[in-house]
């Protein structure tokens, strides 16, 4: 629950105008202005918004190296450069990274090759519950769910996750770390039947679901393209980006006619 490098470059995010915050200052936002409003609910993504992945990541590649018949030792040096302070959203960019740390040369083409290698290992691990629990909070992240709750608000957690492949491990985690659970919170991971929608796709499905139950207060996504879900599907909820780790996706619907003017936060930490 330390430090983590931020990715700070999205062609999309930069042509926008936001309100930067921190946690608390969110909170008392909200929380002022909705103070009449029943079945309040806030919206929060998982991975790299509530918790963030770069462990599981490590973990699996250290996985990795270890089933290697032989691997070149530069590899097993590099495991000990990614730490939290090189985890970017690309894994390839975080190899990178970590070559450029030990003043390695040729670090583009080794990245590259490494991530070759490595790729399918990573792409049939990273998805699966049995990984999960490596997953680390981000600092504050916990009790500021928590204050959220308190405050008088429902928790709905939305997240792109497959159920029948992550549902079990991710309400464990979500207990191991002290979030708020139980019956009263809503936990949402993608269907199997919906497997084939995009994360956009799927979590403007998902709002749409939402918004018939609850009023919507706040959403928090680490993902640009899904505020665009949640500003047509939730109309006067605050947008949060959490900002550590994203894609660099663009929204293809008109980020003009579903904003419609409205106040964008980027969230710093909680």
């Amino acid at each position: 629950m330390n430090e983590f490098k931020r990715d700070f470059h999205h062609p999309w995010i930069e042509d926008l105008s936001w309100d930067n915050a921190n946690g608390p200052e969110l909170l008392s936002s909200v929380s002022s202005v909705l103070a009449g409003s029943s079945r309040r609910a806030w919206v929060f993504d998982l991975d790299s918004t509530l918790f963030c992945v770069e462990p599981r990541t490590r973990f699996i590649f250290s996985e990795f190296l270890r089933e290697q018949v032989k691997v070149p030792q530069e590899w097993w040096k590099l495991l000990s450069f990614l730490g939290l302070m090189t985890h970017t959203y690309s894994v390839q960019d975080m190899f990178e990274l970590g070559f450029r740390e030990m003043d390695s040369s040729n670090s583009e083409k080794k990245a590259k090759d490494l991530w070759k290698a490595f790729e399918p290992h990573w792409m049939k691990s990273f998805f699966i519950g049995r990984y999960m629990h490596y997953d680390q909070p981000y600092r504050g992240a916990v009790e500021f769910v928590q204050k959220v709750q308190s405050a008088g608000h429902d928790i709905v957690y939305l997240t792109g996750r497959e159920y029948q492949k992550a549902f079990g491990a991710t309400v464990d985690s979500l207990k191991q770390w002290g979030f708020p659970t139980g019956p009263d919170i809503q936990l949402i991971l993608k269907p199997w039947q919906w497997r084939h929608l995009s994360d956009f796709e799927y979590k403007d499905r998902a709002c749409s679901i939402i918004a018939s139950q609850y009023n919507v207060v706040c959403s928090v996504d680490n993902e640009p393209e899904n505020l665009l879900a949640f500003a047509k599907n939730f109309p006067a909820a605050h947008l949060a980006l959490f900002h550590s780790v994203m894609s660099k996706r663009r929204p293809s619907t008109s980020d003009e006619r579903v904003l419609a003017g409205r106040k964008l936060i980027k969230l710093f930490n909680y």
